[in-house]
């Protein structure tokens, strides 16, 4: 059977190193092998005549490793990588542990958490600099095609606000589990832009 529109499945939980600690745009590796990953997400896709024409993925392992498993293995015609697909560049907190960060950036972390949605960390990328990178990939998708995507929680996020389906503090609050499946309505893209709430900085 040939699934319409777009699917998105996020990655595995991040090896046990890395908990704690701030990363997005940093190429951390998974709990599970690109293989043991790819036989979750077979598992969460469901019946295995199900499959796509292509398989998405930014070029980060922890997506582009199951991606190019999942196509290999014929759930999808081709794999491609976009880098608009990456998480939410944390910039300067890159692989600091949130502790740290708290003792030690406290003023940058403290501006940060106001105004997450127009700001980032510093050299890092707000939410809404995330939402357009990641609309504007969308938008670019073929209508009549049948993509799947192998995604960060943040660009999961993103489409959601882009196809207006919450605002940003609504994505923020949603529960999205790891190797969980979740459709995205393209057609709520339209083709003028995302539709996200007021971009003007506040």
């Amino acid at each position: 059977m040939k699934s319409p529109g777009l699917v998105t499945i996020r990655h595995a939980p991040v090896a046990l190193s890395w908990r704690g600690k701030c990363y997005g745009a940093s190429d951390v590796p998974t709990e599970l092998t690109a293989a043991r990953a790819a036989d979750a997400m077979e598992t969460a896709l469901g019946a295995g005549e199900v499959s796509f024409d292509v398989v998405w993925s930014s070029d980060l392992e922890r997506c582009a490793g199951p991606a190019a498993e999942l196509a290999a293995r014929g759930r999808a015609a081709d794999h491609r990588e976009d880098v608009r697909l990456r998480e939410l560049d944390h910039g300067a907190f890159e692989g600091r542990t949130w502790e740290a960060l708290h003792d030690h950036a406290t003023e940058a972390l403290a501006h940060w958490g106001r105004s997450w949605e127009t700001a980032g960390p510093p050299g890092g990328e707000s939410a809404r600099a995330l939402e357009r990178r990641v609309a504007a990939w969308a938008r670019e998708l073929d209508p009549g095609s049948r993509h799947l995507l192998v995604a960060h929680a943040g660009v999961q996020r993103s489409l959601l606000v882009s196809t207006g389906e919450v605002d940003w503090p609504g994505a923020m609050q949603l529960a999205l589990p790891h190797l969980t499946v979740r459709g995205v309505a393209l057609a709520a893209l339209g083709t003028s832009g995302p539709r996200s709430r007021d971009s003007t900085p506040r």
